[in-house]
């Protein structure tokens, strides 16, 4: 029931500060409290960067398990075709994450408005 009370309550806050630009007394400790929604917004992309870096971290080590598939193949046609694979999704996932953290740095640098 706390919970709920509090979520309404932020929400309001939210609400208020939003639409009527309200600024409430003891609102900077809120992410998202500012005048305008770009507050939200920019909290938003800075919660998504984290993410990509936890995707990044998880595709090296996908990586470097993978390597470690295909050293200990023994040469196994199978095993090998399973590594390589292992490989090039880890190193597609490394790349991909690498280039929306600076993408979304990028933005949220720039102040561009979405």
């Amino acid at each position: 029931m706390k919970k709920i009370i509090l979520f309404f309550v932020l929400l309001n806050l939210k609400i208020n500060t939003v639409l009527w630009n309200e600024p409430y007394i003891g609102c900077d400790w809120l992410p998202w409290c500012s005048s305008s929604s770009a507050g939200a917004l920019k909290f938003i992309w800075k919660i998504v960067a984290e993410l990509i870096k936890y995707v990044a971290v998880v595709a090296v080590i996908a990586l470097i398990l993978a390597w470690f598939m295909y050293i200990f193949s023994w040469w196994e046609e199978e095993k090998v075709k399973t590594a390589r694979k292992w490989i090039i999704w880890s190193i597609v996932a490394v790349f991909i994450s690498i280039s929306w953290y600076f993408l979304i740095n990028l933005i949220n640098d720039a102040k561009i408005d979405l």
